[in-house]
C-alpha cells in the first residue's frame, strides 16, 4: 500500500510541474500581447502625427519587423493550443478506458455507483486537434482518474484480503485450491491493469513535460528577440505607453536552459556575429521595466496592418 501511495504522489507531482510549465508559458504570451498592443499605440501616435504620404516608406519597414513579432506569437499560440489539445485528448482517452474496464470486467457495484457519481466531459474528437479546451477541464479529469486508481487499489486490498481469508479456510483441510488458484490470477491481472493506469500517466507527464519545457524555452528567446527590439525603441521619455513587467521573472532563461539551447543549435560553431546576437536576445529575456516613447529615438518604422493579421490565432 505504501509502494501505491509512492506511485501516486509521483504522478501528482510531476503533473504539478506540468502545470507550473503551462503557467510560466502563458505569464510570456500575456508580455508578448502587452508589447504588441504598446507597439500598436505607438503606430496610432506616429501615424496621427505624420500624415503626409512621404513618410509611409519608412512606417512600412517598421511594420514588417512588428509584423514578424505578431505571426511568431500566433503561430506559438497555436503549437501551445494543440498541446493543451493533446493533453485532454490522452486524459480524456484513458478515462473512458478505465470507466469500460470498471464496468466490464471489474462489475463491482460500489466501483460502478462512485465512478457515475463523477461528472462527464466533452466528448474529444480527433479531426479538432487544435480545438480550446479548459485547462481546469485537465486538471478536473487527470484528479478523477487518481481517485479512480486509488479505489481500484483499494478494491484490490479488499481482494487480497479475502484471498488470505481463504487461505486460511483452505489450511483446515477444506479442498478449495482451485479457488484459491483462480482469486490470486484475478488479483494478479488487476494489479497489473492499474499498474498499466499507472504507466500511462507517468508517460503522460513525461511527453506534456517534455512539450512544455521546450516551448518554455523558445517563448522565452522570443520574448528576448521582442525585448531587445522594444528596447531599441524605447527613449528616455516616459509617456502613457507603457508595458507591464511584473512577470518577467518567469522569463529569464536560466544557466541550464541556456546551456540546452547552444546544444540545440551548435552554438560553438557559429561565427562571432551570431554568437553575439544569441548572447543579446539571453541578456534581453528578463530586462528591467521599460516606457516606450513614440516621440523618442525610434526608428522610421511602424506600423500594424490589421488586414495582415487575417489567420488568427486560437484563443
Amino acid at each position: 500500500m505504501e509502494n501505491n501511495n509512492l506511485i501516486i504522489l509521483d504522478i501528482k507531482n510531476n503533473f504539478d510541474h506540468i502545470k507550473d510549465l503551462r503557467s510560466n508559458i502563458n505569464d510570456i504570451f500575456v508580455e508578448i500581447k502587452e508589447k504588441l498592443n504598446a507597439l500598436e499605440n505607438i503606430y496610432i501616435e506616429i501615424l496621427n502625427k505624420h500624415k503626409n504620404m512621404d513618410y509611409t516608406f519608412g512606417i512600412d519597414s517598421f511594420y514588417f519587423q512588428n509584423k514578424l513579432i505578431e505571426i511568431e506569437y500566433d503561430n506559438t499560440k497555436c503549437i501551445f493550443n494543440g498541446i493543451t489539445n493533446r493533453i485532454y485528448c490522452e486524459y480524456y482517452k484513458l478515462y473512458k478506458m478505465i470507466y469500460a474496464y470498471i464496468t466490464t470486467e471489474v462489475k463491482d457495484p460500489v466501483l460502478i455507483e462512485k465512478l457515475n457519481q463523477k461528472k462527464n466531459y466533452p466528448v474529444y474528437k480527433d479531426l479538432e486537434p487544435l480545438k480550446t479546451y479548459n485547462f481546469d477541464l485537465i486538471i478536473d479529469i487527470q484528479g478523477n482518474i487518481i481517485e479512480t486508481i486509488e479505489l481500484l487499489f483499494n478494491y484490490l486490498s479488499n481482494k487480497e484480503n479475502e484471498l488470505n481469508y481463504v487461505s486460511t479456510t483452505s489450511d483446515f483441510g477444506i479442498n478449495i485450491e482451485h479457488l484459491i488458484n483462480y482469486k490470486g490470477y484475478s488479483n494478479t491481472l488487476l494489479n497489473e491493469k492499474i499498474n498499466i493506469f499507472c504507466k500511462y500517466l507517468s508517460i503522460f507527464n513525461k511527453h506534456h513535460n517534455k512539450y512544455f519545457s521546450r516551448l518554455l524555452i523558445k517563448s522565452k528567446l522570443m520574448i528576448g528577440i521582442v525585448n531587445e527590439d522594444i528596447q531599441l525603441k524605447k527613449g528616455n521619455k516616459i509617456t502613457n505607453v507603457e508595458v507591464n513587467r511584473e512577470v518577467t521573472m518567469q522569463t529569464a532563461v536560466d544557466i541550464n536552459e541556456e546551456t540546452k539551447i547552444k546544444e540545440f543549435i551548435n552554438y560553438e560553431i557559429f561565427d562571432s556575429n551570431l554568437q553575439s546576437e544569441f548572447n543579446s536576445i539571453i541578456s534581453n529575456s528578463s530586462p528591467p521595466n521599460i516606457s516606450i516613447s513614440p516621440e523618442s529615438n525610434i526608428p522610421q518604422s511602424v506600423k500594424r496592418h490589421k488586414s495582415c493579421s487575417s489567420q488568427k490565432s486560437v484563443k
